[in-house]
């Protein structure tokens, strides 16, 4: 009978001899966890290895996928924009692109109160409004012309299409910073943050709610009135033969040349006409002077008399999206049901009375 005590015969490591202990383990099991960059110390420790440890670690199935796989340790290539692509200037989105950016500044503002998801779903919808009203290839602050948003990407050559990916990050980033600083001007309640808002939420939507963001539109001059409905092939045929006799940039020089031949043909017509339409530019102007002020003399409201109908309908379907959360906040709070009911003429039914 063998006794529990008796000592166990050593292991036999005769047929698997072992490796030093500064030889590199390399494993060709998949592993799910992502591994460390290779540094280069590491490099200098496999170069000093005995050659035949060497040796037999470069035969190892898999060692050369291994090292290829690596993750890199310099930055993502998306990370850096092209050299070509510069930063935008200051000024960038002047002209119709402020009031572009005007008309979502309260829509940003409630998104960002919402959270980092809804904000950058924003942020994705102001980019593919704006690509589809200016296009991603156009340098600001240049205007669009007709010609411009007709084209489509196969109509750009192939170094243009190579910098879409860098343009659209930098219109993302510009839209950002364009809408943190028009968003400046809003209540300090429109610029809490999510958790801020969830200690407050009546005061923080009470104060979005009650200032709504209209805005006035820019005085048109007469011969830009005019051209509205004038600017046509004979116009058009001249701004193209002057950009190619003079050989003029297509994209950045053809605003002038619309604008310089506008103006000439709305020159060269009777001075009956003329005046026609100098009027109505005086009286556009006299009318946003008047309506600016109404505004001025009731502290930044809107009267509901020069609302038109357009912005009239924006107030309303806005309505219920900043509605929706506060009568939500108010029946957690006091534990009961919170209704709200509207009617009134709606414009989109062509002045119908409608009730929300």
């Amino acid at each position: 009978m063998e006794s529990a005590a008796d000592p166990l015969p050593p292991p036999d490591t005769s047929a698997a001899p072992t490796a030093p202990s500064n030889a590199p383990t390399i494993s060709t099991a998949p592993s799910k966890t992502p591994t460390a960059p290779a540094t280069p110390s590491n490099a200098s420790a496999s170069s000093s290895l005995p050659p035949d440890v060497s040796d037999a670690s470069a035969l190892q199935s898999g060692a050369s996928d291994t090292l290829s796989n690596a993750p890199s340790a310099t930055a993502p290539e998306e990370d850096a924009l092209p050299v070509t692509v510069p930063p935008f200037k200051r000024g960038w989105a002047k002209g119709s692109r402020d009031t572009f950016f005007q008309d979502r500044t309260s829509g940003y503002t409630l998104a960002r109160s919402r959270g980092t998801r809804a904000t950058n779903d924003f942020l994705i919808m102001v980019l593919n409004d704006y690509c589809e009203a200016y296009t991603w290839w156009l340098e600001p602050p240049t205007e669009p012309t007709s010609e411009d948003l007709a084209k489509e990407e196969c109509d750009l050559d192939a170094a243009e299409l190579a910098l879409k990916p860098a343009k659209l990050r930098r219109l993302k980033k510009g839209i950002r910073n364009m809408l943190d600083r028009l968003s400046t001007t809003d209540s300090p309640f429109a610029k809490m943050s999510a958790g801020q808002i969830k200690k407050d939420p009546v005061g923080s939507l009470i104060a979005s709610i009650a200032r709504p963001s209209v805005e006035v539109s820019r005085a048109r001059t007469a011969y830009q009135l005019w051209s509205k409905s004038a600017f046509g092939a004979e116009i058009k045929d001249g701004v193209n033969k002057t950009v190619a006799v003079e050989g003029l940039n297509a994209k950045k020089d053809r605003i002038d040349i619309v604008a310089g031949n506008t103006k000439e043909a709305f020159l060269a017509l009777p001075r009956s006409e003329r005046e026609v339409w100098e009027l109505k530019a005086q009286a556009e102007k006299k009318a946003n002077s008047e309506q600016r002020q109404l505004i001025k003399d009731s502290g930044g409201f809107v009267p509901h008399s020069t609302l038109d109908p357009v912005a009239a309908q924006e107030v309303i379907d806005t309505m219920v999206l900043k509605l929706d959360p506060l009568l939500k906040s108010l029946s957690r709070m006091t534990g009961g049901n919170c209704h709200f009911y509207w009617a009134g003429p709606e414009p989109s039914r062509g002045g119908q009375v409608n009730v929300l």
